[in-house]
């Protein structure tokens, strides 16, 4: 499971008239099967368009995160679906209108995250989503000051990006992958704009190739289009600010990462500097 919903929600607001005035009213709690629900809150300038929620199902004692608000239950099951993770508590005992409240005292009915079927013992055909019982997953409350103080940590991050742009590398060349991903071979070139709070870099000429730093802040990766990370050819994790300086990256050899010697990128920068004696 790659948890790309943890994360940060915050309560929905749904936005009503007010009867018989042209007024807009004031925001009010957005709410699903008569319960609060909660939204992801992507930070400024990670260019995520993710929308996930957490609400409660049609089962008084079911609570969800899902790509969009829905009654809780797998496709599979006759439902929704949009299912990312569910925790379905004790009779009563999660009819409450904040989940944080329960899920931590509750660890005999743990979270259990949507993954596909690896084979077909279940029923299900290979590639369906099943969901699986993870004991680490948990959900708990945030002060408004800690959340404060994210927010602000977030709003320096952004301000430093422009910053970050400027002392990357203006080109890098990427060598070593084989075929079929020799298509990643080549110069790429710096964007003008950050991507995730970091510089990206860029091959227009088709086909099209990104180097960029995945939403999560944990990899840089190489792609086809940017995004946030998940649709890649090949990665590299490291807390490094340059990507360019001759790391061995991972390729995908039939459903595992795996490091190829060869492939690496490095800042043309560098060389030029080295070449000319600078």
């Amino acid at each position: 499971c790659t948890w790309v919903w943890i994360g940060i929600y915050a309560l929905s607001d749904a936005s009503v008239w007010t009867t018989g005035s042209s007024n807009y009213s004031a925001l009010h709690v957005a709410k699903q099967n008569d319960r609060p629900v909660w939204s992801l809150v992507n930070p400024p300038g990670t260019n995520s368009e993710r929308q996930l929620f957490v609400y409660r199902g049609t089962e008084l004692d079911t609570w969800i995160v899902g790509t969009r608000l829905g009654d809780g239950r797998l496709k599979s099951e006759g439902g929704e679906g949009g299912i990312v993770a569910r925790q379905r508590l004790c009779a009563g005992v999660g009819d409450t209108n904040d989940p944080s409240e329960i899920s931590a005292e509750l660890a005999e009915a743990p979270w259990h995250v949507s993954e596909p079927c690896t084979d077909t013992q279940d029923g299900r055909p290979v590639g369906s989503l099943a969901l699986v019982a993870d004991p680490l997953v948990c959900l708990q409350s945030m002060s408004e000051e800690r959340f404060s103080e994210i927010r602000s940590n977030w709003r320096r991050t952004f301000g430093a990006c422009s910053t970050r742009v400027a002392n990357a590398p203006k080109v890098v060349e990427v060598s070593g992958f084989p075929e079929p991903l020799d298509v990643l071979n080549g110069r790429l070139e710096r964007r003008p704009q950050a991507w995730n709070w970091r510089p990206a870099w860029h091959r227009l000429e088709q086909p099209a190739v990104f180097l960029y730093r995945d939403a999560a802040d944990s990899k840089w990766v190489l792609g086809l289009a940017l995004g946030e990370g998940h649709q890649r050819l090949a990665h590299v994790y490291t807390g490094l600010e340059n990507p360019a300086c001759g790391l061995v990256w991972e390729v995908d050899c039939l459903g595992k990462w795996m490091s190829y010697l060869p492939a690496t990128v490095r800042s043309l920068d560098a060389t030029r500097r080295s070449s000319t004696g600078a």
